[in-house]
């Protein structure tokens, strides 16, 4: 709901240390290198990309512009300047809240890890959780598929003095694997079964 996303965007922090990622397939050489002073606000203004059509097909959700009127709460990048538009917001200094849409049927596998815990000691392994990812996908496809997990965001917990808590949370990626709706719901399955008999520590965790 749009609740939802604006509590979510109030949660979310800058990190000085964090990188940007750079798509690695190789991007259109006639495009030629991005100058200081481009804007990839301008650029995707000038490709019409931003917009508030709620029926036109989008690939963004922009959630500055669900409290700020100045702002489009769409955006819509064609497939064909994908890697032009990553590179831009990789390149890019300004400040993006953008949520992006699943594709339809097919979307890249994604899943969001979140634990809240009183202990160090409690804390997940999220690399150990990456790793039974791609083991779960190299068993169901057999050794058929190439299946990449991309961790995105912090490996020890956020300390919250006042509640006596700790919050870690990261997003699992997985940009070739390629699925339904159905077929990501049995992945998932697969993953929680696997988490939960990897260990015996496993079972302290709720995994749903």
């Amino acid at each position: 709901s749009m609740q939802t996303m604006g509590r979510m965007r109030g949660r979310w922090e800058s990190d000085e240390n964090s990188l940007p990622f750079l798509s690695t397939m190789q991007t259109d050489s006639s495009q030629g290198s991005i100058q200081e002073n481009e804007s990839l606000r301008v650029w995707l203004s000038q490709n019409h990309m931003c917009h508030n059509v709620k029926a036109r097909q989008k690939t963004y959700l922009n959630m500055a512009g669900l409290y700020d009127p100045n702002e489009t709460q769409f955006i819509t990048v064609p497939q064909h300047l994908e890697i032009e538009f990553l590179r831009r917001y990789a390149n890019d200094q300004s400040a993006w809240f953008l949520a992006e849409y699943a594709t339809t049927p097919l979307f890249p596998f994604f899943c969001d890890i979140d634990q809240t815990y009183t202990s160090q000691d409690d804390a997940l392994d999220m690399l150990g959780v990456a790793s039974s990812l791609s083991k779960v996908l190299r068993r169901l496809w057999d050794g058929s598929r190439q299946s990449n997990v991309i961790v995105v965001g912090t490996l020890e917990g956020k300390h919250d003095a006042k509640a006596g808590q700790f919050h870690l949370g990261c997003h699992l990626h997985c940009p070739n694997t390629l699925l339904t709706r159905e077929e990501a719901l049995k992945l998932r399955a697969h993953l929680i079964q696997e988490l939960e008999t990897k260990c015996e520590e496993g079972r302290k965790h709720n995994w749903e």
